[in-house]
């Protein structure tokens, strides 16, 4: 056992708290509710906090749960394994987390599109007061003794810090990176909230300054700010350091231009992307991601790994110790559970790390793979599932499979139940951790009863699963889930929420940033759309079953009647569409459910309304305008004729797309195409490039094609692009240009 670190047992100056808790916690009163009575306990959390969309209040009894997408948060009664739904509470539009005070007497919830904090009398179930913080408060959570709740923006990018004696802002914390998005905070089990520290994820991993490497496995890395609580300001940034070697080899190498060869031979590593939540145990941090691995060929088992990072919380340094929970599930058989379900699924998406309180052990919660898999820390503290290390060994992975899109859970303080928050099913699975079984299921908040509604619904969950449909598989006799290869990706692993990864992966069209979804479809009429990708190769949605197939490598949603892969699906003819209900329950959500991010900067603001009249006369309109911001358009069913097509590399493109806008120079050493038969040949684009959406372009850097421009303003350095309106070469008309950028959103009144 880690006895440095990991265990809350062992450790000595943990030992001195949990007594202090210990003596805190004798006096418990009970405090009345209509139809309920329940403890209110006045102690000391025992555990470091972490920002989370479930959370139980300190008696055990309640348990608080975010609806996003119904706008409320449900309350259900859990006592005596009671599992029932007292409470739905309206609160503002999409509350993605929630705090309980210390004495369980107030409710905080982080709702995302209104920017605001509700806060919730817990006697009477009710709103009490709204706090406006910054944009999109995606995480809030409440320091040790209840003091102080702080609040994470990710389109602000800052973090508000409420004083909770009077519920108002006392502070906007600037300086925290690029959409923030989870908190935890420390508890060293005292009765002062100045001497802790706050930890603030940035969701998608960053480059080094100064070193812009696109397409590199270990090009970009993942950061954590640290904020002081005595000073409620940025003192240091944590840089989560790339996977050198994930454990999986690929068959052949863009970059370095190493041909295929038939056999997998090249080392492949990855950088922790998608950092949804934090965990502290001990003097430890942990760090769930999906580990991004760009560089070509592009192969389900090498693109992306469920990676966990570790970082000492004293130091605020990453130890090393990264984990790629993928690896050894490749070892396993194939098999299914009583329901036939297949089991051998891989950690894919990992967004939440729940430790237990009375042990050196815990669960990491797989989005896309709906489960929970049981995680262990070894002797150095480095996380592990206990995978086979190689074919027909020891496999001693413990799995929970869950309802769909599980994000989040929270464990009781004796460690006998466990609560997932699964959220596009809209419910929780109940665990019993004594065996790890499933006890029951509560549906937290109604799904949609209209067609429409329930077709949305139906594609945002085949979106964000690795799993899909399941069929049998004679080949290896089990049942098998149709969106990839033992669960290894979905859609969902490049574009989370519909949006982007921002990673320049190495495609066959060569470097390509992954393209936000949001701006597809016309948020005025859904039948106008982008053409797909940066060198316009899709005209359908639906045509993303080729990816479905040949990068996450699953049999696909477009079948023969026999349950085999149709062979007849291309990029342009025939149409995709209309040959699968599911695939095009998929089309309908991008179509119609996906929201761009809510820009921080707000309508008033007179430095963006210059920059909208500059945004008109130095031209940008003549690419970037119609409801889209693109002038891309989709102008007729699939398939379109052969004339509209021109081929290079063996590619077809929409040649009416492509504008020849400056940005490709065949002369960087990246410009290669990714996989196939022409790996590491030049990549598309002397043609020109599809014109992207600017629909919340403010929350996606980097920028272009191939990530090379770091910030806006370094967009606006090509004259080939941007044009040579003298209104450029001002700075105070540039400046303006560049906030007027920032404030696009889907509010944003068109051109």
């Amino acid at each position: 056992m880690h006895t440095r670190n990991n265990s809350p047992l062992t450790h000595p100056r943990r030992n001195l708290r949990l007594a202090v808790i210990l003596i805190v916690i004798a006096s418990v009163s009970v405090v009345s509710l209509p139809e309920l009575e329940f403890s209110r306990v006045h102690a000391l959390s025992p555990s470091p906090i972490s920002s989370s969309p479930i959370v139980l209040n300190s008696a055990d009894r309640f348990l608080w749960v975010c609806n996003p997408d119904n706008d409320s948060v449900t309350v259900v009664d859990v006592g005596s394994d009671l599992n029932r739904k007292v409470a739905e509470i309206v609160v503002g539009n999409e509350p993605q987390s929630v705090s309980l005070s210390a004495d369980n007497s107030k409710a905080y919830v982080a709702n995302a599109i209104s920017g605001t904090v509700s806060v919730i009398a817990t006697s009477s179930f009710s709103v009490v007061k709204t706090i406006k913080v910054g944009a999109e408060p995606w995480a809030c959570a409440l320091s040790p003794n209840g003091t102080k709740l702080y609040v994470a923006n990710s389109s602000s990018n800052n973090v508000s810090v409420i004083d909770t004696s009077n519920d108002t802002v006392v502070k906007t914390i600037e300086s925290v990176g690029v959409c923030p998005r989870a908190i935890a905070i420390t508890n060293d089990g005292d009765f002062q909230d100045d001497d802790e520290k706050v930890f603030v994820t940035n969701f998608l991993a960053q480059y080094r300054f100064g070193q812009v490497k696109p397409g590199e496995d270990t090009g970009k890395v993942g950061l954590v700010y640290v904020i002081r609580t005595d000073r409620d300001a940025v003192f240091t940034t944590i840089n989560l350091d790339p996977l050198a070697d994930t454990g999986f080899k690929s068959d052949g190498d863009a970059l370095n231009k190493v041909a295929p060869t038939g056999a997998a031979s090249v080392t492949t590593g990855a950088f922790p992307n998608i950092l949804a939540g934090l965990a502290i145990l001990g003097d430890r941090l942990y760090i769930p991601s999906t580990g991004s691995s760009p560089n070509g060929p592009v192969k389900f088992n090498v693109n992306v790994q469920g990676l966990v990072s570790v970082v000492d919380t004293t130091t605020d340094r990453d130890l090393g110790l990264t984990a790629n929970l993928n690896k050894g599930i490749q070892f396993e058989p194939d098999f299914d559970d009583n329901l036939g379900r297949p089991l051998k699924r891989f950690v894919t998406n990992p967004y939440f790390i729940a430790f237990r309180h009375n042990s050196n052990s815990g669960y990491v919660i797989s989005a896309a793979s709906d489960q929970a898999v049981k995680l262990e820390l070894d002797g150095s503290g480095k996380p592990t599932i206990n995978a086979p290390t190689a074919p027909g060994g020891a496999d001693g992975i413990v799995r929970i499979i869950t309802g769909k899109n599980p994000r989040a859970m929270v464990i009781n303080q004796n460690d006998t139940r466990g609560y997932i928050w699964n959220y596009v099913s809209r419910d929780v699975t109940v665990v019993n951790l004594s065996n790890d079984a499933t006890l029951d299921t509560i549906v937290t908040a109604a799904q949609p009863s209209d067609a429409l509604g329930r077709e949305i619904q139906k594609g945002k969950e085949l979106f964000n699963s690795s799993i899909g449909p399941v069929t049998f598989n004679e080949e290896i006799d089990a049942n098998e889930g149709l969106m990839s290869d033992r669960g290894w990706c979905s859609c969902a692993s490049c574009h989370p929420n519909g949006l982007t990864d921002a990673v320049v992966w190495m495609f066959p069209a060569g470097p390509r940033f992954s393209t936000p979804l949001n701006g597809t479809f016309s948020k005025t009429n859904p039948n106008v759309q982008r053409a797909l990708n940066w060198s316009a190769i899709f005209d359908e949605v639906a045509d993303f079953e080729l990816n479905t197939r040949g990068v996450a490598g699953g049999r696909g949603l477009i079948l023969l009647p026999n349950g085999t892969p149709d062979p007849n699906v291309k990029a342009f003819d025939p149409a995709s569409s209309g040959r699968s209900a599911d695939r095009d329950a998929i089309t309908t959500y991008v179509q119609r459910g996906i929201r761009s991010p809510v820009s921080g900067v707000e309508d008033s603001d007179s430095l963006a309304a210059k920059g909208r009249k500059v945004f008109q006369k130095a031209g940008c309109v003549q690419c970037h305008s119609g409801a889209q911001w693109t002038t891309s358009i989709v102008e007729f069913a699939p398939a379109p004729p052969a004339t509209a097509l021109t081929v290079e590399q063996g590619v077809s493109q929409l040649t009416a797309q492509l504008r020849p806008v400056g940005t490709f120079d065949a002369g960087n050493a990246f410009e290669l195409i990714g996989t196939g038969g022409n790996i590491s040949k030049q990549a598309l684009g002397t043609l020109g490039f599809n014109v992207p959406s600017l629909l919340g372009v403010f929350a996606f850097p980097p920028y272009l094609h191939n990530g090379t421009a770091v910030t806006l303003d370094e967009v606006l350095n090509n004259p080939a692009h941007v044009g040579t309106s003298p209104l450029l070469q001002k700075p105070k008309k540039r400046a303006a240009l560049i906030q007027f950028i920032r404030s696009i959103d889907d509010s944003t009144p068109t051109f």
